[in-house]
């Protein structure tokens, strides 16, 4: 199935929290950096100069601050990409969710489409309307 375009993601405060609490501030800003990327790419390439320039590290930096950001990946040797299952979680359950609005967006429009068409006039030249006729 194709990923929805999501270009926005749930942040909990305190599960964020929880999560960096032993990290320093580097530490945490390149994993956030990371996380951003990781949400629209779906994966970290292999290549640590490439997850470094996402992570806005010079090598030196990237160097201080990797253990420490790695650990909360895991590495696909197979596919040659870092994952985070708790991103990939977070990011198909809020699929699931878009993906359920947008079908009741399409079930709602339908619903309307098919009231207004029951109050048209038989001959088609206009709507019911929803007060009664003057007397006269």
């Amino acid at each position: 199935m194709k990923r929805a375009s999501l270009p926005w993601m749930k942040y909990f405060v305190g599960d964020w929290a929880k999560l960096t609490a032993a990290m320093s501030i580097a530490e945490r800003g390149a994993y956030q950096r990371l996380v951003e990327h990781y949400w629209t790419a779906g994966s970290l390439s292999s290549d640590e100069a490439a997850i470094a320039r996402v992570a806005g590290a010079s090598p030196d930096e990237w160097s201080q601050v990797r253990d420490a950001v790695l650990s909360m990946f895991e590495a696909d040797s197979q596919a040659g990409v870092w994952r985070c299952e708790l991103i990939d979680d977070l990011r198909e359950k809020q699929e699931r969710e878009y993906r359920q609005q947008v079908e009741a967006g399409r079930l709602g429009a339908e619903a309307r489409k098919a009231k207004r068409a029951a109050q048209a006039l038989p001959s088609g030249q206009g709507t019911v309307l929803p007060y009664p006729k003057p007397s006269g």
